[in-house]
């Protein structure tokens, strides 16, 4: 009896002992984590897993993991350890939304909704922002200007659909309608997914224009190819453009400002001779506050200003709209209309 009361006190000793350098090596790692000492943080916690598999050290070590990009060694941290309780599953489902795979987030998200979990703020923010994000757009821009008898009039238009898990399309138009007669148009179908973009068109003066533009943190590349038609006065019988963007955001709190420079190279093929012109523009563009402005120029043909102002509601939106060419003294004002749902 007094060999059992003693073996008994013995493992209460070990188990108080034991819980109290776990508490402290665990509160270590968490510090070690949050000074951003990584290394440390998972040496820690590799270790501590060797002898414990609690919901805390699991969560804690894979939101470590995560957070410096390790996306799938995280998951396997959470799969591996056989624990799914609704708080590790919660955290599975929030580094599914960080790693941007937004099917098997979800459907962690669904077990836990059908057992009526109470989801924390953070991620309840991130279901918010996955559909929020997942929209269709149709848009309408009606611009004109009045110039004695004669009317011209730009009309725009398109669908957008937006699935944040796949991809973005976007298929828009313009007509310009001169005394009335549809005299030029376009039509441009857009494709985009995280970090960068791809569109491709035509227009009544073009054959085709395709490129693309790739997003770096607040720096952007731009490249777009363009086969013009020929022009039947003076013997040209096509161009070929080749137009390169670079450019840099800066992000306000309401808005941002983005600067970019344009350089045009183009191929001009006559019938029995080739002309090479270089041009260039630069585009200011700020958005603030539901104001947008546009400024296209350089020292030779170019220089317009655009400007738009929105005025946001739940499913729709309206835009007022104002174009103004320097060189021309054209000025065209309009209105829009989004409806998204």
């Amino acid at each position: 009896m007094k060999q059992i009361s003693l073996f008994i006190i013995f493992l209460l000793i070990t188990a108080i002992t034991f819980s109290f350098g776990y508490d402290e090596l665990l509160r270590d790692a968490q510090q070690y984590a949050w000074d951003g000492q990584y290394d440390k943080a998972e040496e820690l916690y590799s270790k501590l897993m060797e002898d414990f598999k609690t919901e805390e050290l699991i969560i804690a070590y894979s939101n470590v993991l995560a957070w410096q990009g390790k996306f799938d060694e995280a998951i396997k941290i959470i799969e591996n350890t056989g624990i799914d309780s609704p708080a590790v599953l919660e955290n599975k489902a929030k580094i599914l939304f960080w790693k941007k795979d937004y099917e098997k987030a979800l459907e962690v998200i669904k077990k836990l909704q059908a057992e009526n979990y109470n989801f924390t703020d953070e991620v309840k923010n991130l279901i918010d922002s996955y559909y929020d994000f997942k929209f269709n757009r149709i848009f309408v821009d009606y611009k004109t200007e009045l110039i004695g008898t004669e009317i011209t009039s730009v009309v725009s238009g398109g669908y957008q659909y937006n699935n944040r898990e796949i991809y973005s399309i976007d298929v828009s138009g313009d007509l310009t309608l001169l005394n009335y007669s549809y005299d030029k148009y376009s039509l441009q179908l857009d494709f985009s997914k995280d970090f960068y973009n791809i569109f491709a068109g035509l227009s009544h003066n073009q054959f085709y224009f395709l490129g693309g533009k790739i997003y770096l943190d607040n720096f952007n590349f731009g490249y777009r190819n363009s086969l013009y038609k020929g022009n039947q006065d003076i013997n040209l019988n096509y161009s070929l453009l080749n137009h390169g963007t670079i450019g840099y955001s800066m992000f306000f709190d309401n808005g941002y400002l983005n600067l970019s420079v344009n350089l045009i190279d183009t191929l001009e093929f006559y019938d029995s001779s080739t002309k090479n012109i270089f041009s260039y523009y630069l585009n200011p563009r700020l958005n603030l506050y539901n104001i947008d402005l546009n400024y296209f120029f350089n020292h030779t043909d170019i220089n317009n200003l655009n400007a738009s102002y929105k005025l946001i509601y739940d499913t729709f939106n309206i835009k007022f709209i104002g174009d103004y060419d320097f060189i021309s003294n054209l000025l065209l004002i309009g209105v829009g209309f989004e409806f998204i749902y």
